[in-house]
This record gives C-alpha cells, sequence and structure tokens, in this order.
C-alpha cells in the first residue's frame, strides 16, 4: 500500500502545475496590479473564479484590462447589486455591459466561474457557471487597441473595491469558442484552455508579494497590495489542471 501510494504521489508530482487549495480575499482596498509587455485589443476574453457571501451587495471590480490606471477606456468583469455579474466595456462615451442576473442567494458562499467575451465593438457576452447561463450586449462603444493595464480586486482608477475571494484569473487575446468556455466553467484550469493565446494567467496560489504572469505575455507580473493570503479546502474551488485535482490533492495530504 505505501509503494502505491508512493508512485501515485509521483505521478501526481510529475503532472502539469497545480493549483494550490489558495486564493487572495481582499478586503475591499486590496488589488493586484501590473502591465503587459505588448498591447491588446478586441477580441479578447476574461476570466476568473470568485466567492462571496453575497453576490448583491455591492458593485465591485474583479478584472479589469486597461489603457492606463485612469478610468477609462477599459474593459472588465464586474459584480454588480442586485445578483449580477457584468461583463462591461467603458469609453468616454458611456459604459455598455452584458450582465446576468442570478437568483437571490444562488451564488452566496459559492466558488463561481464565469467569463466576460469581448468579441468586437458590437459584440460582448457574460457566461456564469453553466454555457447556458449567457447573455449579451450589442450596443456600439470603440474600445481601445492598447490595453495592457491589469488591476485585479478593484476598477482600474482603483475604485470598486471587491470585499470577498478571488482565485484564477486569465485573459485570452481571442474570443474563446463555447467549447473552451465550457472546459471553463467545467473546472478545467486557464493553463490547459486555448494556450497558444493565453496572455494573462495568475493562478493566485503562492503566498507572494509579486504573483507571476504564467500566460504568453512577457510582461503581467502583478504586485499585491493589502490583499491576504488564504489557504484551505474552502479557500479554492475544484479545478482539474494535468489530470488531477484540487481535491484529490487534499486527500493526498
Amino acid at each position: 500500500m505505501k509503494i502505491k501510494c508512493f508512485f501515485v504521489v509521483l505521478i501526481l508530482c510529475l503532472s502539469s502545475a497545480q493549483p494550490a487549495n489558495a486564493s487572495y480575499d481582499f478586503a475591499g482596498n486590496a488589488d493586484l496590479t501590473g502591465t503587459f509587455s505588448s498591447q491588446y485589443g478586441q477580441p479578447l476574453t476574461l476570466a476568473c473564479q470568485t466567492k462571496q457571501p453575497d453576490v448583491g451587495d455591492a458593485s465591485d471590480g474583479v478584472l479589469a484590462l486597461a489603457e492606463t490606471s485612469a478610468q477609462d477606456p477599459h474593459m472588465a468583469l464586474k459584480v454588480g447589486g442586485a445578483d449580477k455579474f457584468n461583463a462591461s466595456v467603458e469609453v468616454t462615451a458611456g459604459v455598455s455591459t452584458a450582465f446576468h442576473i442570478s437568483s437571490v442567494g444562488e451564488y452566496d458562499n459559492t466558488w463561481v466561474p464565469w467569463v466576460g467575451v469581448f468579441t468586437s465593438n458590437t459584440s460582448r457576452d457574460i457566461y456564469v457557471e453553466l454555457i447556458t447561463n449567457t447573455d449579451g450586449e450589442p450596443t456600439s462603444r470603440v474600445m481601445s487597441t492598447t490595453l495592457d493595464f491589469i488591476r485585479i480586486g478593484e476598477a482600474p482608477n482603483g475604485g470598486g473595491g471587491f470585499d470577498d475571494k478571488i482565485a484564477e484569473c486569465a485573459i485570452w487575446d481571442v474570443a474563446l469558442s463555447t467549447t473552451d468556455i465550457t472546459s471553463y466553467l467545467n473546472g478545467t484550469c486557464a493553463a490547459e484552455i486555448d494556450a497558444a493565446n493565453l496572455i494573462g494567467y495568475w493562478p493566485m496560489d503562492t503566498d507572494n508579494s509579486t504573483q507571476s504572469n504564467e500566460g504568453l505575455d512577457a510582461g503581467g507580473d502583478l504586485t499585491v497590495t493589502i490583499a491576504t493570503f488564504v489557504t484551505g479546502p474552502e479557500d479554492h474551488p475544484t479545478i482539474t489542471c494535468g489530470g488531477a485535482t484540487t481535491l484529490q490533492r487534499r486527500r493526498m495530504q
């Protein structure tokens, strides 16, 4: 039995890097910030995993890609009041948001994977937990093609702070297919989804003042400000990466 367990552990260790049982807890005034080496425009896909005691309590920034640390122009994933999950673009001409409204309390105290697909100036879509939980928004907003500033946990200008937990975040410089979106929503780690276009990937599974970008862009390392590293079975969603899940690894420990 001990020999068998040893080989199981060895196999898991030799598989690709796994997300740990951890995340970052944001206090409403915490964030992770950094800058890509290259600049990007649409199409883009933003994705993350979040957990909140009350999804509908406030409008908060989760993951944003902007031209600078000023508010506009930018695209972002945000949680909103009234149990909303938003995929939003904002330019000087105004805001245009695709949002999905969940049932009251549906996602409270639950890890939720969600994806915003920003295909063009007239096409943005949000997907929450299931590929069928989707909404789109076609209002025309001309988005910048020189986006490079990343902020996790707040809006680009530092306002609208997120109060709760964020696990991995990812950005692709394509509009992911429904097949790839479904894989992410089903718990496949971002590193194994369209890796050729994954420009930014932050597992957020290490207690470091800098979170390294594991995506393709040469920049994108993020500086941690105030956000608290937390660990435990409840502090990370179950994500499959390299053939093993966080749940499987917890059983081995």
